[in-house]
């Protein structure tokens, strides 16, 4: 058992861990989506080669 799952369980039984590599994997999806979704990059190619 890791050991921020011995420590916190014994404060909040309910307590099961916390999965960063998940959450990282699904926050740069996100963020990626969003970009996607959002920022014209061909606008920003043509306003960089223009100046």
């Amino acid at each position: 058992m890791p050991f921020a799952i011995k420590i916190f369980h014994r404060l909040n039984k309910k307590y099961k861990g916390y999965n960063f590599k998940a959450f990282k994997k699904e926050t740069i999806a996100d963020f990626a989506e969003h970009i996607a979704l959002h920022v014209n990059i061909d606008a920003i190619h043509k306003a960089l080669d223009d100046t």
